[in-house]
């Protein structure tokens, strides 16, 4: 690579000459003057002799270096990109890559550093290296890059890191820490499988396998080691997290037009939060329990789980619009219309249940099928998305054809809050699963401006904003519950209470209870506070029998109890699955486990108020190399959980945060120290979860721990 000036300039020798001495002499000057003016005590920008120019912290270590022989490039290829049931597929042909860059200037204005040239014979570009001489300690980078031709597909960024860890990305399933992996910032289904055997084996002959880059709720947000976070934009983008320190990342413009943008943001604080969170409504701290089936089927339900002490705050009712029948089962109706067999006078049941202290959650998600009432209105205005060639785009939806609403015309937006307030807020619903959010087509029509990656990854924000928009005007913001599957960068601003999709009955790393602990921390490291999971599990595969058991069902509770979300589901298949309800023996193992669960209401709110929710302990021990221990995590500062992740296992080995722990299930007095390793018994039924002596929970549980324990009978 060579690092040259201004091709122009090679055409006089002596003018080139004294250019390069002057060149010289400026980068010399401004180097003595970067660190006259940026002490070591304040973070800053500080160009490293002539060729490369870093990130650098309060305490002078160099956070990130950017090379400016090779730190941006330009890409051109065609890509063909499609989803197949919500999964990226598509690949790319013809690339070329610009790479070659000659640089017109260096300059500084105050704690910044600016760089203009050009990539190749095509590409002018700005580079600008920003510092805040503020308690927030933000450093920046932006690139502007110019492409009068329009050929560019995307951008390249390279810059080196000292730190070894990189935990974050949003809501990840197979990695915590992407060090030496790679990260897609595309929204896309999470995949059946991932890697699981034998599930992936058959999932992968139907193309909906997954791989251990898809997710949800991807963001471009990571954490180190070195006590620094870094946010990449826009947020589609690729990332890869090389071995030997290389962080290479591909933007792909947010918008079509002549001008490309890309920004790198860094924050020298860790990804402890430093302001309150908010909190839960009062009624949701505590057992949220999925009953199916029609009004009658879920009252003896509820009176079954109550007569043997099971307490419920809330039931969830997905097939509140009632059912249809599909080749392989059966599917929800997506005609957000209350099934009026299954659940005659819906309003007036759910008011009833609501005197008896139990609140109720419904389901909708984006998509609407011909024989909805809706339908027609929606087909008329031209608020569904359409082909390129302005048809409707038809969406095979597993066993039936459905169509998306586009969201991105605000017009459409406007009129589907209208069908969330007639269906859901005044049947009197205190929430919903708003469901997918992944499926906006590659090929469809966009938004002037947009590119087909951005108006995709755009459009799960707009669901997320639109259901803020609903409670907001029903002025029931802060007293109902609306949780989302996916997710982008800019969500977060209009939804924080997220779950982890649809994960594998079982115990398989990728796919399984492993994974919706992975992605719970993943999503904590990342800022987002309240991503729960399906407690059982969802996905059932009929031809592997692959059904919940009852220790899957015990060891997801047992973990789950001690999060603020706490929600079961039947499963795909529930007459398959093990159930909270099965018999006396589930139905009080899960009552005891609810009771503690409404016991922390108290300290999950204490802990929302302190922004610390949810801690993963690798960020406290980060050379830790048991992958085992990559699941333990801190609730707040007084309690540890070290899940068990493995069937058939009743022993783990815990190690233990600064301070001293007591086992919260055992009765011997044993006191375990910061830093100590320990082998913990833990089977069924009296997991590895601790808490700080002499904190106010540990004098909480002292009190009243066989009170908590004792079940109430109606």
């Amino acid at each position: 690579m060579n690092f040259q000036t201004k091709e122009l300039l090679q055409k006089n020798s002596s003018f080139f000459f004294s250019k390069n001495i002057w060149l010289f002499i400026r980068k010399v000057l401004i180097v003595l003057f970067v660190s006259f003016v940026n002490p070591q005590h304040a973070q800053h920008i500080s160009l490293d002799g002539l060729n490369s120019i870093s990130l650098v912290s309060a305490v002078g270590d160099t956070l990130l270096r950017f090379d400016l022989r090779d730190f941006i490039s330009v890409h051109a290829y065609h890509q063909k990109l499609r989803l197949h049931y919500g999964s990226i597929r598509g690949k790319r042909t013809g690339e070329n890559i610009y790479k070659e860059l000659s640089i017109d200037s260096v300059y500084q204005y105050h704690n910044s550093l600016f760089v203009t040239g050009n990539i190749g014979k095509f590409f002018p570009f700005e580079a600008g290296f920003f510092g805040e001489d503020d308690s927030e300690k933000k450093m920046w980078m932006s690139v502007k890059i110019y492409d009068s031709s329009q050929i560019a597909t995307s951008i390249g960024l390279r810059c080196f890191s000292k730190a070894q860890h990189f935990w974050g990305g949003g809501v990840q399933f197979s990695y915590t820490d992407f060090a030496g992996k790679k990260f897609s910032g595309i929204v896309e289904e999470n995949g059946i499988g991932r890697g699981d055997r034998p599930v992936s084996n058959l999932s992968r002959l139907l193309g909906i396998r997954g791989s251990s880059s898809s997710a949800y709720f991807p963001m471009p947000f990571f954490c180190t080691e070195k006590n620094y976070c870094f946010e990449f934009s826009p947020a589609e983008c690729n990332i890869h997290f090389d071995t030997s320190g290389i962080i290479q990342i591909e933007s792909f413009p947010y918008r079509k037009g002549e001008v490309l943008l890309m920004n790198l943001f860094l924050n020298e604080k860790m990804m402890q939060q430093s302001k309150p969170l908010p909190r839960l409504p009062h009624w949701a701290y505590g057992p949220i329990v999925a009953m199916q089936g029609g009004r009658i089927r879920v009252n003896e339900l509820i009176n079954k789980l109550r007569n043997y002490g099971a307490q419920i705050n809330a039931i969830w009712i997905q097939d509140w619009v009632g059912r249809r029948k599909v080749r392989f089962g059966s599917r929800l109706w997506w005609t957000w219309q209350a099934d009026t067999n299954s659940y005659p006078n819906l309003r007036e049941w759910i008011g009833e249940l609501n005197k008896k202290g139990i609140k109720v959650l419904g389901y909708i998600n984006p998509f609407i099928v011909p024989q909805s009432p809706f339908f027609a209105e929606a087909l008329q205005k031209n608020f569904l998305v359409k082909h390129k060639n302005d048809k409707p785009y038809k969406v095979k939806a597993g066993g039936f054809d459905a169509y998306l609403v586009n969201l991105l015309n605000p017009e459409a937006a406007e009129w589907y809050k209208t069908v969330i307030q007639k269906s859901l807020v005044e049947n009197g619903f205190h929430g919903w699963m708003a469901d997918f959010g992944e499926w906006f087509p590659f090929d469809a029509q966009t938004p002037p401006g947009f590119t087909s990656l951005s108006a995709h990854n755009f459009y799960p924000v707009v669901w997320a904003r639109i259901q803020r928009e609903v409670l907001k005007q029903s002025g029931m913001e802060d007293s109902f519950v609306v949780f989302l599957r996916s997710g982008n960068t800019g969500s977060l601003k209009h939804a924080y209470i997220f779950w982890a999709g649809d994960q594998t009955t079982d115990f398989g790393t990728h796919d399984g209870m492993p994974s919706a602990i992975r992605a719970m921390l993943s999503a904590a490291v990342s800022g987002i506070p309240y991503l729960h999971s399906d407690i059982g599990g969802y996905t059932n595969i009929k031809p592997l029998r692959l059904h919940r058991s009852r220790e899957t069902l015990f060891r997801w509770i047992e973990w789950k109890a001690f999060t603020p979300f706490f929600r079961t589901h039947e499963g795909l298949i529930p007459e398959k699955n093990t159930q909270i309800y099965e018999d006396s023996s589930t139905i009080r193992f899960f009552a005891v486990f609810g009771n503690i669960h409404r016991a922390l209401k108290d300290y999950f709110m204490q802990c929302a108020d302190k922004g610390n929710i949810i801690r993963p302990c690798f960020t406290i021990f980060p050379n830790r190399s048991d992958s085992s221990f990559h699941y333990q995590f801190m609730v707040g500062d007084d309690l540890l959980v070290a899940p068990v992740v493995k069937c058939g296992v009743d022993n783990i080995i815990a190690k233990f945060p600064p301070g001293e722990w007591k086992h919260l299930f055992s009765k011997q007095n044993k006191i375990y120290s910061g830093g100590s390793e320990a082998k913990i018994y833990c089977p069924v039924g009296t997991p590895a979860v601790f808490v700080r002596k002499n904190s106010n929970l540990d004098h909480f549980f002292e009190k009243n721990w066989d009170d908590i324990l004792r079940l109430k009978y109606p």
